[in-house]
């Protein structure tokens, strides 16, 4: 992330009244004289010093009037002061938040570049507020924690003990998810740019470009996130607006888990509703997302193989590596994939045949 600018933080700001105050006595002045001269309550003046009251924009025209000091500079003075206020409030609060910082990946968030590193605890806090775009950390709490999610991302992170590393993984995605510049989602479109991207995988981490262009192109947005330790996810799909993003890791870095991973996400997208939220790799204990996620399962399954072919493959009881390369030539995809669906299914030991996968290597976003 750019470096921000450094911000003018001053140690002390007077209230305007003392002003006023020095005013009065500079020109011997008595309140009540002022409060006469502005037919204004005596108390309203006397509250004003104390900065028991604000100068408005009406009390600033008027002494204007009477001391022939523009109304701004009275305006701008009760403005700094009022801030000053504010930021020591909000100093109080963000000291009581300092417990925070312990429940996030800071660490991981800075190596990754998401978040700047700051001098102190304070600066800390408000930095990951900025990265997370709320006021607090009980908005953030409100937003991440709830059980009836309120922001774009339709989540709830109840069924996990992991919940903040989870949500600065998620923000990361709606961070570099791309808005203004792709069309709403097109399903046909989509559809169609599925068969292109399932020839992607026939090449080893010179992919992504192609990958998130096809996907723009009907209106997917997807963006790539390194893995948090604490949020061992493999990737996530969820709609925001009228479009849908899916968000991949590389959990694991083999390509068969990854691209099993990408059409997974891309079943969720076409299969269920907009209002849906998918994490891969945490439990979530609802029937209906179980239920959800095995028609992900096997849209993606059938997408890269049609199951029939693979159950055809497997009666032939041909476990050799050529056998496995000419049902993955035949089929158009890497032959690593093919040996990750017959290591998922027990036709293969899990430990056999792995040198026929690919290791990925790719940029995160």
């Amino acid at each position: 992330m750019a470096n921000r600018e450094s911000r003018y933080k001053p140690d002390y700001v007077s209230p305007p009244g003392e002003t006023l105050y020095e005013l009065l006595e500079d020109l011997g002045m008595t309140q009540k004289e002022l409060a006469e001269r502005m037919n204004r309550p005596e108390k309203t003046i006397n509250e004003i010093i104390k900065g028991k009251a604000t100068i408005t924009s009406d009390t600033a025209i008027q002494l204007e009037k009477v001391f022939k000091t523009p109304a701004h500079f009275w305006i701008q003075r009760e403005a700094r002061y009022q801030e000053y206020e504010a930021r020591l409030r909000e100093e109080k609060q963000l000291f009581n938040s300092i417990e925070w910082l312990k429940a996030l990946p800071v660490t991981q968030m800075i190596k990754y570049n998401w978040i700047q590193k700051c001098e102190n605890k304070l600066e800390q806090v408000q930095e990951l507020l900025r990265y997370f775009s709320v006021a607090s950390v009980e908005s953030w709490k409100s937003i991440y924690l709830t059980n009836e999610p309120k922001a774009a991302f339709r989540i709830s992170l109840a069924f996990t003990n992991e919940n903040a590393a989870i949500a600065a993984w998620l923000r990361h995605g709606d961070i570099n998810a791309i808005y203004k510049d792709i069309p709403t989602y097109d399903e046909k479109k989509f559809k169609h740019n599925l068969l292109l991207i399932k020839e992607l995988t026939l090449k080893k981490s010179t992919f992504k470009d192609d990958l998130k262009r096809l996907c723009n192109e009907a209106g997917v947005n997807v963006v790539f996130t390194p893995m948090i330790s604490k949020a061992a996810i493999s990737g996530a799909v969820r709609w925001v607006g009228n479009r849908p993003l899916i968000q991949l890791s590389l959990r694991g870095k083999y390509n068969d888990r990854f691209w099993f991973t990408f059409f997974h996400e891309a079943g969720h997208i076409i299969l269920h509703s907009k209002k849906d939220f998918f994490l891969e790799g945490m439990e979530d204990e609802t029937m209906s997302n179980k239920e959800k996620e095995i028609e992900a399962n096997d849209f993606a399954a059938n997408f890269l193989i049609p199951q029939e072919k693979l159950k055809d493959f497997m009666n032939n009881n041909d476990k050799s590596p050529n056998a496995i390369i000419r049902l993955a030539k035949e089929l158009g995809i890497h032959s690593g994939i093919v040996v990750g669906q017959l290591q998922n299914l027990g036709y293969i030991n899990k430990s056999y045949m792995n040198d026929m996968k690919i290791i990925l290597d790719i940029v995160m976003d």
